[in-house]
């Protein structure tokens, strides 16, 4: 009796506790949507009422969990990459992409705002107690903080913070040692990759401050009015920020308590049985099995010709079987190929005989092949995807092909290199140990510091003094001017008292000798 008592006190408890929490993921890509998608499912598990505006509703009816569907960017998104070729993505210089930033960020932020849904939800929304929003370059999100009730607010990123905000929130991110997700580097780097991270370190401020920000402040005030506050004091107002990228498959890197790494949300320890086909098929690959996919972003079947009849012709010469993601129909195959327009990805992962992953280096991939143990063949095309591919060719569990290099012998030469060599797998085995660790603390990491802010308020005592500072203030060079005004005006005295003194000198000498 006492129990049931104390279970139905707690219950109580527990529901009083229950909040009301916004989640927005503007950006039209799987990836992005996963990793906060695991979150709200858990904090709506947890009591709390959770509206998810997303590119990607499930259309399920979930306790607690309120769906916004703004997926009419995918229709932009695709537009505009049709101009782009796979050779052009795979040449695109870091600056290349900053520079696109303010282009693709309208059309995304203008398809989502005016959505028949998002403008139904603006019309008369809600009281949120928290916001959980993505803060990968779309500010034009951010009038909706204000139109909810300006209640603390949660940043989210499905990969490593950017530049702008470990700048806008006082974090340390030294770019001698600390490489943007934008350029294809380890954290050893040599003289000339840190002269070209110190220049993307500034050309990403300067367009994203100066020339996406402005820009972004039009669009939000056109679907929220005039009389919210600008996308720079939010910038400024984040009470905590979650990453979708860890240590344990990047590099260590200086944070400040808000800032809270986390890994492998979307990860399932025990995916669904694969269908009953492709379980047959890598059941008898006795020489092992070759997992291909380009992800969800790069559409596979838009290959230009010869790259594809390279793959064909690399996948020929090996023994192995290889499994590959291609969503058109392919009648001229060798024997020992299966494709598939669709391929339960984590399924196929976690089949012991599959030997080599060739991936485009997206980081949810990067995850799941480090849980599951499989090493990787990396052939980055633009966004973060250089950046991880050189993490694990830096851990040794990988290799790297860019894509103008691809023949047939270079693709059958990396899948011999990494299955034969052993250090690969070896490699592997320990990251995937640690990986498993820190992948298992996550989410309860994540509920633990979203309801952290929501029990104090936002959590003012996290905030960094350095968000406060002025630029210049920031980066000392009010106490640098000053101390070179301090040693100029001293060697100037210097200089003066010793002319002085050599006058004299000369001038009695001279009196002297008279």
């Amino acid at each position: 009796m006492m129990t049931g008592l104390l279970l139905v006190m707690l219950s109580v408890l527990g529901a009083s506790d229950a909040a009301k929490i916004l989640s927005v993921v503007a950006f039209p890509a799987v990836s992005h949507q996963l990793p906060l998608r695991m979150i709200s499912l858990e904090l709506a598990k947890r009591g709390h009422q959770v509206t998810f505006i997303t590119t990607d509703p499930s259309k399920k009816s979930i306790a607690n969990f309120t769906e916004v569907d703004i997926s009419a960017s995918y229709k932009f998104l695709r537009t505009s990459a049709t101009t782009w070729d796979w050779m052009t993505m795979v040449h695109l210089s870091a600056t290349d992409n900053i520079h696109s930033w303010k282009e693709q960020f309208r059309g995304i932020c203008e398809s989502e705002l005016s959505a028949p849904e998002m403008v139904e939800f603006i019309k008369s929304p809600p009281k949120f107690d928290l916001v959980i929003l993505e803060r990968l370059l779309s500010p034009c999100f951010y009038g909706l903080v204000h139109k909810v009730g300006s209640p603390p607010l949660v940043g989210y990123i499905s990969i490593n913070a950017g530049v702008p905000s470990l700048w806008t929130d006082g974090n340390p991110s030294n770019p001698a040692y600390i490489p943007s997700f934008m350029v294809p580097f380890s954290h050893h780097m040599s003289f000339w990759e840190r002269l070209y991270m110190t220049w993307v370190w500034l050309y990403t401020n300067y367009r994203y401050f100066y020339v996406m920000m402005p820009h972004q402040e039009e669009i939000k005030r056109k679907y929220f009015g005039p009389d919210v506050p600008s996308v720079y004091e939010t910038e400024k107002n984040f009470s905590l920020m979650l990453m979708g990228n860890h240590f344990s498959i990047n590099y260590p890197r200086p944070y400040l308590p808000h800032m809270i790494e986390l890994t492998g949300l979307h990860v399932e320890p025990n995916p669904a049985p694969l269908p009953k086909d492709l379980q047959e098929w890598l059941d008898g690959a006795e020489h092992g099995a070759v997992y291909f996919s380009m992800g969800s972003t790069v559409i596979g079947s838009s290959m230009p010709e010869d790259k594809r009849l390279a793959f064909l012709e690399g996948f020929r010469k090996i023994p192995q079987r290889v499994l590959w993601k291609w969503e058109a129909d392919m009648d001229d195959l060798p024997p020992n190929v299966k494709v598939s327009k669709w391929l339960p990805q984590q399924s196929v992962l976690a089949h012991p005989n599959v030997r080599v992953f060739i991936t485009q280096g997206g980081l949810q991939s990067f995850n799941e092949a480090a849980y599951h143990g499989v090493p990787l063949l990396g052939i980055p095309f633009f966004g973060d995807q250089q950046h991880n591919v050189a993490k694990m060719v830096d851990a040794g569990v990988g290799i790297e092909l860019k894509l103008w290099d691809v023949t047939k012998d270079t693709i059958s030469d990396g899948i011999r290199t990494i299955i034969e060599d052993k250090r690969f797998s070896e490699n592997m085995k320990r990251l995937s140990a640690v990986y498993r660790e820190h992948k298992e603390e996550s989410l309860p990491k994540a509920v633990k510091w979203i309801e952290y802010v929501l029990r104090h308020n936002g959590a003012p005592h996290l905030r960094s003094g350095g968000r406060d500072l002025a630029w210049y203030q920031y980066l000392l060079l009010d106490v640098v001017a000053f101390v070179l005004a301090v040693v100029m005006a001293f060697c100037i005295a210097l200089y003066h008292i010793a002319s002085f003194l050599i006058h004299k000198l000369f001038k009695s000498k001279k009196l002297k000798s008279n």
